[in-house]
């Protein structure tokens, strides 16, 4: 890893059976490399690295990739593909600003759930949105019931759990001006802005999977 940062910014190996030494003969800003940049954040910190750099890089992740396919380990390759993707992923910039204090921070909190949303939907998946998923997961739930084995009490509370699962549906409908009698989820995700209804695979509506 430490390999794979120093390659990255271009620094010098410091070993001591090389003879190197920060006390000794290894003084000097140049020996340890530059970045464009370096964001420090309290759970990692990002570099990003100089076109200069980017044959030295290319030729380390072909290395890796070569190494990889010799692990039989899956926990080894695992951390291998960590090791590439750190090298090989980009870093985006978003610039933000506002008229205001409060404009722009009204703008960054926006920006940051959107990038948030992003970064979710990357590691854990999407699935339909517009209220469609809540629903029939709990659908999908019922089924595994029969009446006779409800009780009471049990009955009472999948009446509730009915409710709340078209809940999210109901008030986009009713955000939007609309009358939620007169649409259905059975017909599949319905897309406010085209005005029609969208299959649940290929809807361009999406939620993601957020642990944030």
């Amino acid at each position: 890893m430490m390999t794979d940062i120093r390659i990255a910014v271009g620094a010098k190996k410091v070993f001591s059976k090389i003879g190197g030494s920060l006390l000794k003969g290894f003084r000097g800003v140049e020996n340890f490399g530059e970045a464009d940049r370096v964001t420090i954040h309290r759970d990692y910190t990002t570099i990003s690295t100089l076109p200069g750099f980017a044959f030295g890089v290319k030729e380390r992740i072909r290395l890796l990739e070569d190494e990889r396919k010799e692990k039989s380990n899956e926990e080894d390759r695992s951390f291998i593909d960590e090791r590439i993707a750190m090298l090989s992923s980009g870093v985006g910039y978003i610039n933000i600003g506002g008229a205001t204090e409060a404009e722009k921070r009204s703008r960054y909190d926006t920006v940051e759930d959107s990038v948030r949303a992003a970064q979710s939907a990357f590691e854990k998946g999407v699935v339909p949105g517009g209220g469609w998923t809540f629903r029939h997961a709990f659908m999908d739930a019922v089924k595994t019931f029969s009446e006779d084995e409800l009780s009471e009490m049990d009955s009472m509370a999948m009446e509730m759990m009915a409710a709340a699962s078209y809940a999210p549906f109901h008030s986009i409908i009713e955000n939007a001006w609309l009358d939620p009698n007169a649409y259905s989820l059975t017909k599949g995700v319905y897309n406010i802005l085209t005005g029609s209804y969208e299959d649940p695979g290929e809807t361009t509506i999406k939620k993601h999977n957020s642990n944030y």
